[in-house]
């Protein structure tokens, strides 16, 4: 028997495919607006890799410049071989560097004795040169003091500048007049090189040398005790390209603008990306809908901003997203016409045959549902990802420097073995910090890839006492006083001491930047509940509720853009919780803060 269909069917089955349809487009509109937002958040990514990367190459560069400064404080006198040997050791893996430079101050009634003193070693015809009007090399005039290129590696490529007054060019004499003003490493603008072996431009940093040490803090010392500069130049398009070197996508311009130079008058470096150097230009940064990432990088006294824009090869390489929300599109219509007709046909079944109907929405619902599960899962694996990616980017790029560091503190070792105890006392402070910085190193990639804890019974105090010789060789803008109160009892428990380490200098070290000067820290030890309790207190300014809610959230920070990431309590807190302790954060808007890590006892 032929079943007649009703006409008051037909309306489910048209509001099935118009809804279908309606389904079909806001997918597409959610696909497309996710894929846009996943195109940005990486490029966002990238970009913030590439300005890590090389910031963290122009650092390595000045801690290069810095540890020859300490070789120099670390000997009376330098002497050619020495100078060479380090170098060449340092030119082995930093290989942006294109020359190193020993600059001894030389008074004007020392002159002619100085030649004479070069020349007796074996350069005939050395003299004091400098830059004529037309750019060529000539004996320089007489000036009340002179800085002659003596020293400078490697020679023959720089042989030209041997005896060239670096004071005698006013964008080198003016960051030498800083950098002796301020006691510090100064930085110039870009320029080109006096050697002229290489046609990119380049960023020579000075750091003054005095008769004795004194650290940034303290009153600068008279001219009368200058002996000189250590000086470095670098390859700014070769530190960009190797830090830059093997990163994915391709096709990002970079942009970067020295804010210091007030004769820039607009113009940019823009890093070519067919060239891969960066070319002097006025180009105008228009970037395609207006996507663009800016960040301020503060190096040597110099204030350089890096900007990117996407390339068209940049959008090329996700042009499979692009796809996606079209398929999205038409598989979604196309189901609602194949659900349309299906519909039509089983309006005249039986019930049975209806609850199937509902049952396959349900798994409809269910596929859905999962789809979203799936996509949430994929935002949090790219994020995992680039939390990975910083990790390790931050060991290789650290860990070179600090090895640098090791290298030189094992030749002062060997060099100073018959000095006195307070020198091999420092050194070996020295040495420890670097060690612990290595150790500190691991334990941030142990956040992204956690490792079983290596435990031993150690006391509570002597956890204390290992850590706080480090905040004296710390470089800090508070004059905050330190003061380390102990427990008399003997308070054992079972911990990884490296780690246990690094919790109590991350929280030491934010207790003295948050204390204004005068203000006092205070490191306590004692017991509570069946824990070993460490109090630090600070002075400073304390803490709103709502950063208080948001400290252990990771790349949370208050400090300025590059002076933390937001790492430091996060991993605190991971391994305070695997020693099944806990850290405890108290502090208002005024009051100063209190943190206090409980640790169980053995």
């Amino acid at each position: 028997m032929k079943i007649n269909k009703s006409s008051l069917n037909y309306p489910i089955a048209y509001f099935v495919l118009i809804a279908g349809a309606a389904l079909s487009v806001l997918s597409f509109a959610v696909a497309s607006k996710l894929d846009n937002a996943m195109t940005k958040n990486d490029f966002f990514v990238f970009a913030s890799d590439r300005t890590i990367l090389f910031e963290k190459a122009v650092i390595d560069d000045l801690n290069v410049l810095q540890t020859m400064a300490g070789f120099y404080y670390a000997g009376e006198n330098v002497e050619r071989d020495e100078f060479r040997v380090i170098t060449e050791y340092i030119f082995s893996w930093q290989h942006d560097i294109m020359s190193i430079s020993w600059l001894p101050r030389v008074i004007n009634i020392d002159r002619r004795s100085f030649e004479e003193a070069v020349r007796e070693e074996g350069f005939s015809d050395f003299c004091i040169t400098e830059l004529d009007p037309e750019g060529l090399i000539r004996n320089s005039l007489e000036r009340s003091e002179y800085f002659p290129m003596y020293y400078v590696e490697p020679f023959e490529e720089n042989k030209p500048i041997f005896g060239f007054d670096a004071a005698s060019e006013p964008v080198r004499r003016l960051a030498m007049e800083r950098s002796r003003a301020g006691g510090r490493p100064m930085a110039t603008a870009w320029v080109k090189t006096v050697s002229g072996y290489s046609d990119n431009l380049a960023c020579r940093i000075f750091i003054p040398i005095y008769d004795t040490y004194v650290s940034s803090g303290q009153a600068r010392q008279s001219d009368d005790t200058l002996k000189g500069f250590v000086s470095l130049i670098f390859d700014i398009a070769k530190t960009a390209e190797m830090s830059w070197r093997g990163l994915q996508p391709r096709g990002i311009n970079a942009y970067i603008v020295d804010k210091s130079d007030p004769d820039s008058e607009g113009t940019i470096f823009f890093y070519n990306l067919k060239k891969q150097a960066f070319v002097k230009s006025k180009i105008v940064i228009e970037p395609k809908d207006g996507l663009i990432w800016r960040k301020i990088i503060n190096f040597a006294g110099r204030e350089w901003e890096m900007i990117y824009t996407p390339s068209p090869e940049y959008y090329a390489a996700y042009k499979i997203r692009s796809v996606r929300p079209w398929a999205v599109l038409i598989l979604g219509i196309s189901l609602s016409i194949v659900l349309f007709a299906h519909i039509l046909e089983l309006l005249g079944r039986t019930a049975k045959i209806e609850l199937d109907v509902k049952n396959r929405t349900l798994e409809l619902s269910d596929s859905n549902a999962k789809l979203k599960n799936a996509q949430r899962e994929l935002v949090q694996s790219e994020k995992e990802a680039a939390l990975g990616r910083f990790s390790v980017g931050i060991s290789h790029e650290v860990k070179n420097p600090l090895s640098v560091i090791l290298g030189g503190v094992e030749y002062l070792e060997a060099k100073l073995a018959n000095a006195d105890n307070d020198i091999k006392q420092n050194v070996n402070i020295i040495k420890k910090s670097v060690l612990s910085a290595n150790v500190i190193l691991d334990n941030i990639l142990q956040y992204v890839r956690p490792s079983s804890l290596n435990v031993d019974i150690t006391n509570l105090n002597d956890l204390v006492n290992e850590v706080a010789p480090l905040f004296k060789l710390q470089p800090t803008t508070t004059k905050a006083e330190i003061v380390v109160e102990l427990s008399p009892d003997r308070i054992l428990m079972k911990v990884a001491r490296n780690q246990i380490h690094q919790v109590i200098f991350n929280v030491v070290k934010n207790a003295i930047e948050a204390s204004s000067a005068g203000g006092k820290v205070i490191i306590k030890t004692g017991k509570a509940e069946g824990f070993g309790v460490i109090s630090v207190i600070d002075s400073g300014s304390g803490m709103s509720e709502q950063v208080l809610s948001n400290l252990f959230e990771p790349f949370f920070t208050t400090k300025r853009p590059g002076k933390g990431v937001g790492l430091g309590l996060v991993v605190a807190k991971n391994i305070i919780d695997n020693h099944k302790g806990k850290l405890v954060i108290d502090s208002e808007e005024g009051k100063g803060a209190v943190v206090r890590i409980f640790l169980p006892l053995a």
